[in-house]
């Protein structure tokens, strides 16, 4: 910057930028540092008084002098280039104490300037001496984390969930007042804020639906003799069954003579639509019944077992009000007839291949076999 001079003594007003002290008049010149020309270089940082003797086209020997002293060059710093979350707005400031400001040519002339990531500022100062100074600064835009919890959950009660918010290194504050990554959760509304190393901010939340145990019953704990079988019932509705035998069908028949005596736990895991599970027990005694008349112990003879249509009924005796239900492994009822003689045929023709349990019903006596129908 230039700066003409009428002060100090000068009378030719020499003209001074950056410390060069210049004179357009004359024809010789003798400095007071010994220079000889029409220019000198000086930097001081106090103000100094330079004197020259002057001569122009033969005039006498003029004297003139000027007193200078160099502005420091004004410090200017907006800082590193800044990475900012988001949406967020920063302030940068050029300092105070200018006489002027420009930021981005024109965009603000301000101390201080706000802005949003993504661009590149910057700014010129001018002192009131004249001096000036630009500095730039790149403000980027730093990535927040992605938090999403996933869609709305349904558990088991009893059974909780894991809940992941992601983004590992980075802190998390749950509305259950825990901080760590994962979280078991069972009913409820959940939130979590995720924090990643950038200082950037998300929240999601979720929300998880709790549904009952299924409920299941395979009767009361029950005692038969050695030579005789039960029919256990999980009952209907399920998706799924998974017996301590290692049967998968809703019914079984335990027979006193594979169980041997004693007292036997037979457990049954049923699974809902959902998924959830729920377990049941039934102690099962095996009695050996001696001393008993084999009337007291089995009435019911069945053949041909495995049959393809007819399979023939034989009863020790005819028991009163006495009914013979044919079931599917499913537990529902195919067949009923009501025992009308010793001997009574129950046509399965109709019947599909597979499995079934014929059941001798009277008052409280109940006596199952389990017959194949090819």
């Amino acid at each position: 910057m230039e700066y003409p001079f009428g002060v100090g003594g000068s009378v030719f007003s020499p003209r001074v930028c950056n410390g060069i002290i210049n004179y357009s008049t004359g024809t010789t010149y003798l400095w007071d540092t010994g220079a000889t020309s029409s220019q000198i270089v000086e930097s001081p940082i106090v103000q100094t008084t330079y004197l020259v003797d002057i001569t122009s086209n033969g005039c006498p020997t003029t004297t003139d002098s000027i007193a200078i002293y160099m502005d420091p060059i004004p410090i200017l710093d907006l800082g590193v280039d800044k990475a900012i979350c988001p949406g967020i707005q920063i302030i940068l400031d050029a300092g105070a104490g200018q006489s002027s400001y420009d930021w981005n040519i024109g965009a603000a002339t301000t101390q201080t300037f706000s802005v949003l990531p993504g661009a590149e500022y910057s700014v010129e100062i001018l002192t009131v001496e004249g001096c000036s100074a630009v500095d730039t600064i790149n403000v980027t835009e730093a990535l927040a984390p992605i938090v999403d919890l996933g869609m709305d959950l349904l558990v088991c009660d009893g059974s909780p969930e894991t809940i992941d918010a992601g983004n590992v290194g980075s802190t998390y504050v749950w509305s259950t007042a825990e901080t760590t990554q994962t979280i078991d959760v069972e009913g409820g509304t959940y939130s979590v804020t995720v924090t990643n190393v950038e200082g950037c901010s998300e929240t999601d939340d979720i929300i998880v639906l709790e549904n009952p145990m299924p409920l299941v019953s395979i009767g009361i704990d029950t005692t038969f003799c050695l030579n005789q079988s039960a029919m256990l019932d999980a009952g209907s509705g399920f998706s799924g069954y998974l017996w301590s035998t290692s049967d998968t069908t809703q019914t079984i028949i335990v027979d006193g003579s594979v169980l041997g005596v004693g007292v036997h736990s037979i457990i049954v895991e049923v699974t809902d639509a959902l998924g959830c599970t729920n377990t049941d027990t039934v102690l099962v005694n095996v009695d050996g019944c001696l001393g008993l008349i084999p009337l007291a112990i089995k009435h019911m003879q069945v053949y041909p077992n495995p049959t393809s249509d007819v399979v023939h009924v034989e009863l020790d005796q005819v028991i009163s009000e006495s009914i013979l239900n044919v079931y599917a492994m499913d537990g529902s009822l195919v067949l009923s007839e009501r025992i009308s003689s010793q001997f009574q045929s129950i046509d399965l023709s109709r019947l599909e291949r597979g499995f079934y349990i014929l059941e001798l019903s009277a008052d409280d006596y109940k006596e199952v076999v389990k017959v194949i129908k090819n």
